[in-house]
């Protein structure tokens, strides 16, 4: 017989959101100003967060709206975790687990507040931030924003099972080994052998971040280290960088962009957006437009991007079986 439980078991997948559509910019850049785990203002400035965040998204919505454009009008990341959820949810049931696996976005919708008014308190819920590398600004954010309202709904439960780390699981780095073999493959197969580099390019923080505590920087350098034991066999030369930064402060370096320049007349680029799951604007604008065109102008005769799983259906299978262990299990009859 198969498995009695009176429990339904849910996936929420949490992620970051982004704008749908070009409308939808501004609210989305003022909910993530005015997130104080995300934008951590020096004290003096804290009561003013909101302030800050209505002005910021009003100069910076312009800018913004010009790299959705060019990427089809919005971000494709809500639609393409639907996707994976979907996919997850199929896999899990072939392996004769039912489980109920929802999106729960931080800045747009559907938000954690609207996910969990759909809950039941008999629901066993699992979060899985779409962050590989725990921070408290990403991740920490997501999670923080959904026990606040799980449990205001639901006070007297005990708070769901939390993924909060996950860079170092094999689905994940064997994702990147593949996807940078096959990449180098290519450039071997066009007689392309020497001057490759590949570059694990991630989303930085400020470094004022850093000094208090975080450990993402760890747990990046953890990673690629995992993946590049895999990998080493390859002739090409590994570096790291950061992408993404915004303001005047420094963040984790080396930027990616500065990178670039210093590789200018190399014969390949091969980019490994490690940290990002799902297509947004970080991958298709900024690495494969902003970052390929200044690769073009710098005389990087092959720039190529390892592409990140989205809804691959292989990569979901492995992610099920990972899952699985998290579920609730009823006694099997």
């Amino acid at each position: 017989m198969g498995i009695i439980d009176t429990k339904r078991n849910v996936i929420v997948l949490l992620n970051m959101g982004g704008p749908s559509t070009l409308k939808d910019v501004r609210p989305f850049l003022y909910q993530l100003f005015a997130d104080r785990d995300l934008i951590d203002l020096p004290v003096p400035m804290k009561p003013f967060q909101k302030i800050f965040a209505g002005l910021v998204s009003y100069f910076r919505s312009k800018g913004t709206k010009k790299m959705y454009r060019q990427i089809g009008g919005g971000s494709p990341i809500l639609s393409l975790t639907k996707k994976f959820g979907a996919n997850l949810q199929s896999s899990l049931s072939e392996k004769g687990f039912y489980v109920d696996v929802k999106v729960a976005m931080r800045y747009t919708e559907p938000n954690a507040e609207s996910v969990v008014n759909n809950l039941d308190e008999t629901d066993h819920v699992v979060l899985f931030p779409q962050y590989p590398h725990y921070a408290k600004s990403t991740s920490g954010s997501s999670i923080k924003d959904f026990l606040r309202n799980y449990n205001n709904r639901f006070p007297h439960l005990k708070e769901p099972t939390i993924i909060n780390e996950w860079g170092m699981e094999p689905f994940y780095v064997n994702w990147w080994v593949d996807g940078i073999r096959n990449e180098v493959q290519k450039l071997n197969e066009n007689g392309i052998n020497e001057d490759i580099h590949v570059i694990f390019t991630s989303h930085g923080l400020p470094m004022s971040y850093i000094k208090k505590g975080e450990t993402y920087e760890q747990s990046i350098d953890q990673s690629r280290e995992k993946i590049i034991e895999k990998v080493q066999d390859l002739e090409v030369e590994f570096h790291q960088a950061y992408q993404s930064r915004a303001g005047p402060f420094p963040w984790l370096q080396p930027y990616t962009d500065e990178l670039i320049e210093e590789l200018s007349g190399s014969n390949a680029v091969v980019m490994v957006p490690l940290g990002f799951v799902t297509d947004h604007v970080e991958t298709s604008y900024e690495i494969d437009i902003l970052y390929g065109d200044l690769a073009s102008k710098k005389g990087i005769a092959n720039f190529s991007r390892v592409p990140v799983p989205n809804d691959d259906i292989g990569y979901t299978k492995a992610v099920a079986d990972f899952l699985i262990p998290f579920l609730f299990v009823g006694e099997k009859k």
